[in-house]
This record gives C-alpha cells, sequence and structure tokens, in this order.
C-alpha cells in the first residue's frame, strides 16, 4: 500500500448503526464492478469486501441477499463484524446472522495496519480497505465519504448503497431503484436529495 493522505471532508457514519447519511460520489463506481478477480485459494472468488453500514441498511429492508444473487460471496473484516453485533437483536442482525451461517458472508482477517488508517476511520472502514487491497477484491462496498476517497487513491474500485442498487436493476434483479431507496429512507438510511435525484436518473427512473 503506497502513502495514505488524510482527508479532512466527509461524513461520518453513526457508529451505533442507527443513521447514515451519504453523498453524491455515492454512485461513483458503478462502472468499477466489471471484472472480478480470483484471491486467496485459486478456487475461491471473493467478488466484494463490505463495510458494516450498507450490509447492516440492505439487512434491515431485507435486501442483504441482493448481494450473494449478484457476487455470490462477501467477504468482511473482523472489526466489521464486531460492528455488525449479530447477537444484538437489532434490526438486520439476525438476517446477516444467517447470511453467516449460509456461508456467503464470511470473514478474514485484515492486514496489520501499518499505515495508521484506524486514526482517519473507523476500525470497520480502516480495515474494510485493508482487506480490500490483500485480497484484489472486484469491489469494496463501503458508504463513508472518506474511506471512499482514500480507497479509489489506493486504486481500489468502490460503489456505495446507491450504486448496487443501479447494478442490480441493470442485472434485472430488482424493478425499481426508487422503491428500494424509499425503504432505505424508512429505516434509517438517510440520503441527500440530490443524492437521490441522481441515482434515480442514473437508473433511468
Amino acid at each position: 500500500m503506497g502513502t495514505i493522505a488524510v482527508f479532512r471532508a466527509g461524513t461520518r457514519r453513526a457508529l451505533d448503526g442507527q443513521e447514515y447519511t451519504l453523498t453524491p460520489d455515492d454512485c461513483a463506481g458503478v462502472a468499477a464492478q466489471s471484472t472480478e478477480k480470483t484471491v486467496g485459494d485459486p478456487n475461491r472468488h471473493f467478488s466484494v469486501v463490505a463495510d458494516a453500514g450498507p450490509l447492516i441498511a440492505l439487512a434491515r429492508i431485507g435486501r442483504h441477499d441482493l448481494l450473494a444473487r449478484l457476487y455470490g460471496s462477501v467477504v468482511v473484516p473482523t472489526a466489521v463484524m464486531e460492528e455488525l453485533q449479530l447477537d444484538s437483536g437489532r434490526p438486520g442482525a439476525r438476517a446477516l446472522g444467517v447470511a453467516l451461517t449460509a456461508g456467503w458472508l464470511e470473514v478474514m482477517a485484515a492486514p496489520t495496519d501499518t499505515f495508521g488508517l484506524k486514526r482517519l476511520l473507523n476500525p470497520g472502514e480502516a480495515e474494510a480497505i485493508l482487506l480490500a487491497e490483500k485480497i484484489a477484491c472486484r469491489v469494496l462496498l463501503i458508504d463513508e465519504r472518506r474511506g471512499r476517497v482514500i480507497a479509489r487513491r489506493q486504486g481500489i474500485p468502490v460503489v456505495g448503497i446507491g450504486g448496487f442498487l443501479i447494478t442490480a436493476k441493470r442485472r434485472g434483479v430488482i424493478e425499481s431503484v426508487t422503491t428500494e431507496l424509499e425503504h432505505l429512507t424508512e429505516n434509517g438510511y438517510r440520503l441527500a436529495p440530490v443524492l437521490v435525484k441522481e441515482i434515480r436518473r442514473l437508473a433511468g427512473e
């Protein structure tokens, strides 16, 4: 990994999992999902590394299964698994626990943080970036702006939840991005109106 720059701008994600604020660059990276890379065991394909925010949000609206349908498997670092709080009883926690048992949601240790990412980001976001680079994943699913900026600077393809939903529609897995965005909003996932407008435009809605 190269030199990590410090970025002051960006909206932090609430650590209690109750709400998330996204910015317009959430849509960036949709096209970055076009090339799958083989990582680790040559018989395995870790298409996606995910941060906690998108996983929690999708699980809350019962759409976490879209990840398995589009990518086959999702891998998270240890810190993200801890943030998911699968035994908490919070909305979405049980569904993610089922995904873990089913095997398409997997846990992998991230490399040592020798570049001090955890001074810039929360542990889950930092480990997700470190792990994404280690295994050369197809895409990093992350909704925190500063994390996306740092990941892109390191050459990691990134996508936010808006871009993910656009991809799901383009592949015929969902019919309406707008409907999913409304469900996310109803469940505490805050999106700026300008972002919603841009996502809908890119989705052809």
